[in-house]
């Protein structure tokens, strides 16, 4: 009950307010040592592929390791303080505001596809198929799907699957894997 309160209250948070300043948002922090650690693994293994996965994992377990070390530490303090940080790293984790701008502006651009693909015309007035407008319109659509999954669908997930640790977790994998990383 307390996670699904939790995940609840930051999925509000986020949608009245968005995504936090990047500089208190927990990730951040973490994030600024993943390509340092990932160029020693590469150096340490000499496989790149090999050094991505390790450098992956253990951003992860570090992240959850953060966040369940800082949920254990507030519930010392105060219960309420301990669900306020729940909360906190959760709505971290969570982009749901900036997902609907994601999907919108993809979809924007499927209509300019589509209104492209409907105006053009051949030699004998038949519509003439437009492979560009297409083939633009399906990438809009994905762009759409995609922001839409890593931005609010997977993140609740794994709050609601795990509470915050699993989405810290979730966080930092997808901001490794958004680094290049």
């Amino acid at each position: 009950m307390r996670i699904a309160l939790a995940v609840i209250t930051a999925f509000l948070l986020d949608l009245v307010f968005g995504h936090p300043l990047r500089a208190t948002r927990p990730m951040d922090l973490l994030s600024g040592a993943a390509p340092r650690f990932e160029k020693f693994i590469k150096g340490f293994l000499g496989n790149p592929g090999a050094a991505q996965v390790v450098s992956l994992l253990c951003f992860s377990a570090a992240a959850a390791a953060a966040a369940l070390s800082a949920e254990h530490v507030s519930k010392k303090l105060h219960p309420m303080l301990s669900f306020a940080v729940s909360v906190y790293l959760i709505y971290g984790a969570l982009s749901i505001r900036d997902a609907g701008e994601r999907a919108r502006r993809a979809y924007d651009a499927a209509a300019g596809a589509r209104r492209r693909f409907s105006t053009r015309k051949g030699r004998a007035g038949r519509d003439i198929f437009d492979k560009a407008g297409v083939a633009a319109s399906a990438r809009a659509a994905g762009d759409a799907a995609l922001a839409i999954v890593e931005s609010a669908s997977a993140p609740l997930f794994y709050a609601f699957l795990g509470g915050a640790p699993a989405a810290a977790a979730y966080a930092a994998a997808k901001k490794m894997f958004r680094a290049g990383a």
